[in-house]
């Protein structure tokens, strides 16, 4: 006897196990977080094919945390043929009394979109239409964000860290030192190890980026299109042709591979950047690929323009923790180097935004094509790489360039924030030293600094790290008296000497102020500035810089403005930064300094005569 054919239901369940799970699986949602074939409290009688949730199944909340109604189909359905139409009919009641935004329908093999409940539009992720269910976090970005008239939303990939795992890429480095010492490319040729690597990880980025959304013709060759046969010669046709695209351009010089290279040797490199995922996050595998394969004078070349990522979230989090809700903003990096405080800043705007609910395709827009300045005279690696890491955060890095001196660039009354770590040493470029007035040396982060605040609208602010000298030296008193006349200083952060390892071990601090309006210039600051010692910042000091747990950047975080521990941080009064202490802004002179103890004449004739006689008693 001949069994019969499944029935549709049947099929549904089957395609169900087999496909959906998987993606399940793939995205990371767990089968505990996920309730098939049943009817909510909400939706009555009618059950919906998979409800996804942020609690797991056994929990009470299960129903409160839905973030996601899939509605299935068999994989031999189509898009909007019957069946699919009346799965958007019933996902769309569904999820309307379950009060979601949005509902998703799949043929669980290959056909998947996801539909605002309100109108109808299709739904993309960062311009992307929806074809294959996202992750958890993704559903919430969707339940969150969309509603009349807002289909788009916004969704870093990769943003639940920081991109890749830093460990792992470092051995994928080794691995890849270890391909190019067989092709020949060892000591003395490190620079070229560098750029073909650096090479390999834009085109992955770029390729990454265009299959979301292709701007770019189809006849270029991208990441998934090589031969791996001819893998060299495809790669080298890819650049030539990427290069000739006007948005691609700026990285003409910056893209190029080793020709001692094979294509199977291209094909092994290949392989190994294959397992990361670059796009959409703030992966800094810049800092990683020179810190792996530079050689010191290359380290200390790229330490010009190198902040740690690290460090930079933390002062980009304490500059811009108060912009919530979106407005016109004006922020720049007139030494932007790699562009790591202006992708931080991108990012966290996106964050504030999306968690007051506010983040809509036009702020989106605003954000990539008007926010954002940065300004550097490396045009060769610098403005490149740059523009690069914008792109990584799904910005197109448009107000990003190469300038012949930033002291020039830089116009009066500008920007609403500057973040910058400034060029420091002596200043050879063309702008009139009668232009500035804390000091008129040719110091490059004394006429820096004067120029930041200048370029800061009245009642903008600015995140610095300056150089030890421009914040203790005795010499600059008078730069430091007439800076404090312009500006409200809120905080002085103290950095210690390997945060910037292995490029420099110079001793830095970070200057937390905001230009005050014409009216409230002229005197000195009532209120007191707020000082903290970074003694640890979670990683070992020395040129290894491998994680720690002693991490002082979190405190400062969370006691910004208010912490206050002898010693470590805390209020100075204005009183102590006067002229009896050179207006000094250092951390350590007004929290570590040994100060002279007092006693009366009395006490110290009493003291001198003790002395006297163990001195006798050690000489006789």
């Amino acid at each position: 006897m001949m069994a019969g054919k499944p029935t549709r239901r049947r099929r549904e369940a089957t395609d169900i196990d087999q496909h959906v799970y998987t993606r399940f699986e793939e995205v990371g949602i767990p089968r505990s977080h996920v309730r098939r074939d049943i009817a909510t409290m909400a939706s009555g009688r009618q059950r919906g094919d998979l409800w996804v949730s942020r609690s797991p199944d056994e929990s009470a909340n299960f129903e409160d945390k839905i973030v996601a109604l899939i509605e299935c189909k068999d994989q031999f359905t189509t898009l909007l043929d019957l069946d699919w139409q009346d799965a958007m009919e019933q996902g769309r009641k569904k999820a309307g009394k379950q009060g979601l935004r949005a509902f998703f329908v799949t043929n669980t093999k290959g056909i998947t979109r996801c539909y605002s409940s309100s109108d109808m539009s299709e739904v993309s992720i960062n311009g992307q239409l929806v074809t294959e269910i996202p992750a958890l976090p993704a559903m919430v970005a969707v339940q969150t964000q969309v509603r009349p008239g807002v289909s788009n939303v916004t969704y870093p990939v990769n943003r639940t860290g920081a991109g890749p795992d830093p460990n792992q890429f470092r051995m994928s480095l080794w691995t890849l030192r270890q391909i190019y010492r067989a092709a020949g490319i060892s000591k003395g040729s490190e620079a070229s190890m560098i750029k073909t690597t650096l090479t390999f990880c834009i085109l992955k980025l770029i390729s990454e980026q265009q299959s979301r959304r292709r701007t770019i013709p189809n006849t270029i060759l991208l990441w998934d299109d090589w031969r791996k046969g001819q893998m060299d010669r495809d790669i080298r046709a890819s650049i030539e042709d990427l290069t000739g695209q006007p948005s691609l351009a700026h990285l003409k010089d910056a893209l190029s591979v080793s020709r001692k290279l094979t294509a199977s040797q291209c094909a092994e490199i290949y392989d190994e950047i294959s397992g990361y995922t670059l796009y959409g996050s703030d992966f800094n595998f810049f800092g990683l690929v020179y810190e792996a394969l530079a050689n010191p004078e290359i380290k200390s070349d790229f330490g010009e323009f190198y902040t740690p990522r690290h460090l930079i979230k933390t002062i980009v989090r304490l500059r811009l923790k108060n912009e919530a809700q979106p407005r016109r903003l004006s922020v720049c990096d007139p030494a932007c180097g790699t562009g790591g405080f202006l992708v931080e800043a991108f990012l966290l705007l996106q964050e504030h935004y999306r968690n007051s609910r506010l983040l809509n395709d036009e702020v989106l827009r605003d954000l990539k094509e008007n926010t954002f300045h940065g300004f550097d005279t490396n045009g060769e690696v610098a403005v490149p790489f740059a523009r690069t890491n914008m792109m990584m955060a799904d910005d197109g890095g448009t107000n990003i360039r190469t300038t012949a001196d930033s002291l020039v660039e830089l116009r009066q009354d500008s920007y609403d924030y500057i973040l910058a770590n400034i060029p420091y040493g002596r200043y050879s470029g063309r702008a009139p030293l009668n232009n500035f007035v804390y000091a008129r040396h040719r110091r490059y982060e004394l006429l820096f600094l004067e120029k930041i605040v200048q370029a800061l609208r009245p009642g903008g602010a600015g995140a610095v790290i300056v150089p030890d000298g421009l914040v203790e030296n005795i010499s600059y008193d008078t730069y430091r008296q007439r800076l404090l006349l312009d500006v409200t200083m809120e905080a002085v952060l103290s950095l210690h000497t390997s945060v910037f390892e292995p490029y420099t071990t110079e001793k830095t601090y970070v200057l937390i102020f905001t230009k005050r309006r014409q009216a409230e210039r002229g005197q000195l600051q009532k209120k007191p500035i707020w000082h903290y010692i970074v003694d640890n910042d979670g990683f070992q000091k020395g040129k290894k810089r491998y994680p720690i747990l002693e991490n002082d950047l979190e405190e400062v975080q969370r006691g910004y403005l208010s912490l206050n521990r002898p010693g470590k941080c805390g209020f100075v009064a204005m009183s102590e930064v006067s002229s009896e202490s050179f207006y000094s802004l250092s951390s350590e002179y007004h929290l570590r300094r040994t100060r002279p103890i007092e006693i009366s004449a009395t006490h110290f004739e009493k003291f001198l005569s003790q002395a006297e006689k163990i001195l006798g008693a050690i000489n006789a």
